[in-house]
């Protein structure tokens, strides 16, 4: 497991809004940690694993 980034880091990471991460989070996409009461926390390998590249239709 890498480095634990809080929502906002995480969104700024991957220059998405903060309810993009939680869409993500919704959705199973992304996987979330519950610190304590309040606190959600993602991993960094997990953010990483949401990008993927864009493949164009005629490169196949």
């Amino acid at each position: 497991m890498g480095n634990k980034l809080t929502k906002d880091q995480a969104a700024e990471h991957l220059g998405i809004s903060r309810s993009g991460i939680d869409r993500l989070i919704a959705s199973g996409a992304l996987r979330a940690y519950r610190v304590g009461k309040k606190s959600t926390r993602i991993d960094i390998d997990d953010l990483e694993s949401v990008c993927k590249p864009i493949i164009p239709s005629g490169a196949a």
